[in-house]
């Protein structure tokens, strides 16, 4: 027997709702293969495997923060204030250098951040 009720002064019939049930209950498996791609491929494209800005050594990464605007002439300049007008999201990218590197007695070319290669973190093979 279907319920009944009110809404808004009109009378409403439940039986008429989607149940939930008629809905998946997990997200679909991203790793299954179809033929020589996989799903996420086939959705959104070739995914580039070891092209992201991460460090080998220490795992730097993009970080985001916040870009501000501003307008205005400080009060110590003789103004009366510097306003913010605008802020928007941005990334700080790390500064990632390929280089060749000696790594398990092999040379391999390695993305390094230039703070590990400055502290000497990394072995360069020899010429």
């Amino acid at each position: 027997m279907p319920q009944a009720g009110t809404f808004a002064g009109r009378s409403c019939d439940y039986s008429q709702r989607t149940s939930v049930a008629a809905f998946p209950l997990k997200s679909p498996d991203w790793s299954d293969t179809i033929g020589v791609l996989t799903v996420r491929e086939k959705v959104t494209g070739p995914v580039e495997v070891g092209m992201s800005k991460v460090c080998a050594v220490c795992g730097k990464k993009v970080s985001t923060g916040n870009r501000i605007a501003r307008r205005g002439r400080a009060k110590r300049l003789g103004g009366v204030g510097i306003k913010t007008t605008g802020v928007s999201r941005r990334k700080f990218q790390p500064n990632i250098q390929r280089v060749r590197a000696l790594v398990n007695g092999t040379v391999k070319r390695v993305k390094v951040c230039a703070k590990c290669i400055r502290r000497g973190k990394i072995q360069k093979p020899p010429i």
